[in-house]
Formats: C-alpha cells, structure tokens, sequence
C-alpha cells in the first residue's frame, strides 16, 4: 500500500467527481479573464490606461518597479543582504556583568583619582597614595586603555589631560626600572594610541567607545605618541651595553640623549655630564629573561608608528642574541631565566615560566603576531619552546590528575614542584597560538590538539586553585610533589589505548572543591592574592579560553572569581590585594591597589563578558600588562632595512 504524498489530501464527504472537474473548470476560466485583461491593459495607449493605486508603504518609492524602466534605481538591500555582519541579539545576562566590571573599574579609579592623583597609587584602606613607579602616576597610563574599552570617556579626557603635562623626570634623583616601565608606561602610551586610531579608522565600531568619543580621540590621539616617543628616547640608554642587553635601569630626568643614524651599534648613548641621561645607568647584575625580552613590542609599534628604526633595532638586537644562544640549549626552545649582560650568554641551567622569565616567552608568539606574521624566525623559536614545555615541563597530580607547570632545572631536568601563578599565562598562550597558527605556520593537527588539551588542563587548575580557596581568590604560589610523573609520559600511555571520546589525564574544565592538603594533591605556600608586579594572570588564560573554545564555563568561572573580588578585595575607597586567601576569618584587603588591577584584572573580566567584536584575537594582541596593540605588517623597505625575516 502507498503512503499519501504530503500534498495528497482524501476528499471531503459529498465530493463527487464531477464536483471536481466542475472546479477545476471555473479556475481555468478565471485565469482566462485575468491574462485577457492583463494583455488588453498593455496592448492599449498609455492616455487610455487607468492609474494604478500603489500603496503607500511600497518599498519601492513612489512607483512600481519596472524592469524596462532605465531610470529606476532601486533602493539598497538591507546591510545582511549585502555581506555585512548581523549584531548577535544581546545577552542581557553578560550585559550586567560586563556593567558590573565597569562598575569596579569606576569604584577603583574613582577611589585613585580622589586620593592618589598625580601619584602612582591608591592605598585602598588608609584613603592614600604612594610613589612606587617612578612617581609618574602609573595607574593613569595602566588604567587608559581599560577607560577606551568601557567607553569611559570623563576619565579618558582626564587622562589625556594627565597625559599630554607628562616629561618623565624622576624627581629624587633615581633610576626608571627598563622592564616596569617599558611594560606599564610605554606599553600603556603606545596601546592607548593603538586603540584611539583604531577607534577612528573604524576597526573597533562595535566598541562602547567608539562612535561615542571618536572626536575626542581623532584630535588628541598624537599627544600619546609624541609622549611614548619621548618615553623611548629617554630609556634608549639601557640598550648601551656590550651584549646589547639592556641594563636595569636610567636616570631619566633632563632631555634625552640625540640619535644621529639609525644604527643602535653606532650610538653612544652615555655622555660625560652626570646631569645628562644615560651618564648614570643602573647596571644590575645578571639580566633575567623577561626583563630583556619584554620590550620588543612596544618598541616595534613604536618604530613602526613612528617611522623611526631606532627603537626596532635597539630591540631587535635584543632578540640577536636569543637566536644567536638558541642552538646550544641543552632543551630546544627553553631559554633560562639568567643571563650576563656582558656577553650575552646564559648563566646557569634553571629554566622558568614564572617570575623573571615568563612574558620571555610570551613575546616569541606576540611578536609574530603582532607584526603581521613576518618574522618567521620569532615563530619557529616559539613552537620549539612550546614543544619542550610540554615534553618537560608539564605535570600531574596523582589523585586529581590536576596538570600544572613548574620550573626545571639541567642536567637531570629536576622538577621544583611549585605552581606559580605568574605562570598561569601559559595555558592562555597555547591557547592563542593554536587558534591563530595555520598549519603552514607549523601548526599541525597533533600539535594543535595537544596544545588545547594543555591549555584546558592547565586553565582550570590555575582557576581550580581559586575556588578550592575559602575566599574563592587564588594563591600566589601552590606546592605539587617533586615526584610527580611527566604528563606527556601519562599522555603517551592514553594514547595507546585511546577510544572515541575519550579526554586525556588531566584535561577538563570540570571541578570539584576540596578542602585538604592531602585531598587537593596540593599545599598553599604562599596565600596572598593579586601581590605580584606582573599581575594577574589566571583571569588572562580563562579569557582567552572562552573566546577559543566557547566553552561557557570559563564564563561562569571567571564570574564567581569576580564575585570574590567584590567580596574580598574591594574596600570604601578602592580594592586591595588579599591576605590569607584559605581563611575567611583572616583573609583582609590590604592597603595596596596595584595599578595592574585596572589594566589586567578588570580589562580582561570585562573582555570576557563582552561580543567577540570587542578586540579580535586575531587584529589585537596584548602586551604582558594586557594593554592591546593593533596588528600591522611590515612594509617591503622595512623588511628589506631591517632583515626581517
């Protein structure tokens, strides 16, 4: 028996055959009358044709559309039609938590700017202020590219204001620390120029900021590039050592120093008077990874923006002697933190992704990114790195199967045990390059697979530290067994009898609170919150996870850290790092609102409850103190002047 077609109906009851041929009839009949009519109508004189009454809401204009009709021009079709983007409805969910962050961000500025302006920072308890950096007022320069990201334009203008009197004296006759200023001061000024010619070219339209205050950064936005400049040219004199690595610190105060050619080896950057600067530089002793290493992107914008080879080549000496040190390393990729300014060579055989070393490594993969994917160089070394970090660097817990990282030291690639969270910017990093990398670039298919499951597996122990703590807010630095296996070593046996579906050891973002040392595979050896000067880094990676796996649990995670933030750390006048995070009754803000809070922690919480369209990951890219840069690409004369390749 055959089924009915899905047009087929049964006839009613009381139709006969002949009642349907009789219907069918009258229908020819009327379709008759009406093409009669129709060509009656264009067979006649245009005087004898009666005027058509179109209605009023044609879209079409006053008259119907004619395809013989040469004058007719019909109007656009809507912007959806024609290719461009729909605006995904609003999630008024994520709205409020995003306003909530702004919120913060106004709470924490405020309390600053009423207490602390014109000083670096804010004490949040005491309601006063402090000269920690230099006495430049660095939470202004960190907090301005926050301010373009909510659209805050009050403090912006203020900033600006703030800005534009800025001559980067040191009043008490000291030295400007290169790698805290060159990340915060000159990072801030140059990312706050990136952002506003954004703003202006149309590049961030989806913005708060953008339509908003577009004139108000078209008609100042030089002001943060001449003072970036000038920032540049007074801490050049760093750069004056034999390696070419840069020194710790220069005095600053006075104008700066005259570059007659582009060639930095042929600058003599020190001069005879002591009231000159660069006549006094702050040697310091062995150099540290990241403070050498942690410049070239707000060098090269510099240069790029500017036209000036000078700041490139200062800073691209600086990356000469990474690959010129990269063949002999006893692991490929994996630079140690110490190294002699001398020479240019490494001293000792620890190798680190936490404090002193990490942003190191971050700016491999940022530099590539950053300029348009041309040094090719940078890249390579970054994927060596990331390689021996997996194979060597990686692993876990025994009960919770927590993965982790720690610092190694050769010959016998001994582990130290500790989780840092300065190193929790790791599993953002794998996270990024295996989202941007192409596999031309060297990002094959087994490479990207297990670089997501470290950044997966790495993020949510860096947040699963947070939520095991009573205050919800994590500890600076957590102790694993020294004796913990290798993940890869437990990876490769899961390989072998690996089934459809399966995740590997120590990947999820699943997480179970526990309260005891011997439970959580772990101990707290250092319980304080947001204490460090690079900042924070575990909100960093649950950002950039969200935005490349759409996972909404980083979401969720990332809202019940801010809850804590809220609860813990904010104070009548501010917010403040945290004392005793695994102890409610003895966890305290302390009298310190880090200038990082407004350019690290709240930027990235207010990212990450925000459209994609805010900062794509693949035209903006941050420095280590989160301030964004626009991606460009070097010219042809740049990379033929420069040997950029």
């Amino acid at each position: 028996m055959s089924l009915p077609l899905p047009t087929q109906t049964d006839p009613k009851p009381g139709f006969s055959l002949q009642a349907l041929k009789s219907r069918a009839g009258a229908r020819f009949a009327i379709l008759g009358l009406t093409v009669a009519g129709v060509l009656y109508y264009l067979a006649a004189p245009e005087s004898y044709r009666p005027e058509l009454a179109w209605p009023r809401e044609n879209p079409f204009g006053s008259r119907p559309p004619s395809t013989w009709d040469p004058d007719f021009d019909p109007p656009p079709p809507p912007p959806h039609e024609a290719g461009a983007p729909v605006k995904p409805p609003v999630d008024t969910v994520m709205a409020d938590r995003a306003e909530a962050v702004r919120n913060a961000f106004r709470h924490a500025y405020s309390g600053y700017t009423n207490a602390a302006w014109n000083y670096d920072e804010l004490l949040p308890t005491s309601n006063g202020s402090t000269n920690n950096f230099n006495g430049w007022g660095v939470s202004v320069i960190d907090a301005i590219s926050t301010m373009q990201l909510m659209g805050l334009k009050s403090e912006y203008d203020g900033a600006l204001d703030f800005v534009a009197k800025m001559n980067f004296d040191i009043n008490n006759d000291g030295h400007a620390p290169f790698f805290e200023t060159a990340i915060r001061y000159l990072g801030g000024l140059v990312s706050a120029h990136s952002l506003a010619r954004s703003t202006i070219s149309g590049e961030l339209s989806s913005l708060e900021s953008a339509n908003a205050h577009s004139n108000a950064y078209a008609g100042r936005e030089h002001i943060l590039l001449q003072k970036a400049a000038l920032l540049a040219d007074k801490l050049l004199p760093v750069f004056d050592s034999p390696s070419g690595l840069p020194f710790f610190g220069v005095r600053t105060s006075g104008p700066p120093p005259v570059y007659p050619t582009d060639d930095p080896k042929s600058y003599k950057y020190s001069t005879a008077s002591d009231n000159a600067p660069g006549a006094r530089l702050a040697p310091g002793g062995s150099a540290p990874l990241a403070e050498f290493a942690s410049c070239q992107m707000e060098l090269k914008y510099l240069s790029w923006a500017t036209g000036q080879a000078r700041y490139f080549l200062a800073a691209e000496r600086v990356m000469d002697v990474m690959k010129k040190a990269a063949p002999n390393l006893p692991l490929p990729g994996l630079f140690p933190i110490w190294w002699e300014r001398t020479n240019g060579t490494p001293v000792g055989d620890k190798v680190s992704l936490g404090a002193m070393a990490d942003s190191g490594f971050e700016y491999l993969l940022k530099q590539y990114l950053l300029t348009g994917r041309t040094e090719t160089a940078l890249r390579d070394l970054w994927l060596q790195a990331s390689d021996s970090i997996i194979s060597h660097m990686l692993f876990i817990s025994p009960n919770r199967k927590l993965l982790y990282v720690t610092d190694i030291a050769s010959p016998a690639h001994t582990p130290a045990g500790k989780l840092e969270h300065l190193s929790c910017f790791l599993p953002g990093l794998f996270a990024l390059g295996a989202d941007q990398l192409t596999e031309k670039e060297g990002m094959t298919k087994e490479r990207k697979e297990r670089y997501m499951w470290a950044a997966i597996g790495l993020t949510n122990t860096c947040i699963g530290v947070y939520e095991d703590m009573q205050t919800g807010l994590g500890a600076e630095i957590v102790q694993f067994q020294t004796q913990n296996p290798k993940w890869i070593d437990e990876l490769t046996k899961w390989e072998q009898t690996r089934k459809p579906g399966d995740l590997p050891p120590g990947v999820t973002s699943k997480w179970t609170r526990l309260e005891s040392d011997q439970q959580r595979d772990y101990y707290v050896s250092d319980a304080r919150w947001l204490s460090r000067p690079e900042g924070e880094k575990t909100l960093e990676s649950v950002f950039l996870l969200w935005r490349t796996t759409k996972d909404p649990v980083w979401r969720e995670r990332g809202w019940a850290a801010f809850q804590a933030i809220e609860k813990y750390s904010k104070t009548k006048y501010g917010y403040g790092s945290v004392t005793h995070v695994d102890n409610k009754a003895a966890a305290a803000a302390t009298d310190s609102q880090p200038s990082y809070f407004l350019a690290e922690t709240l930027k990235y919480l207010f990212l990450l409850f925000s459209d994609d369209s805010a900062l794509p990951l693949d035209k903006f890219i941050f420095n280590t103190e989160a301030h964004p840069l626009g991606v460009w690409k070097w010219r042809d004369w740049e990379m033929k002047k420069y040997n950029i390749h």
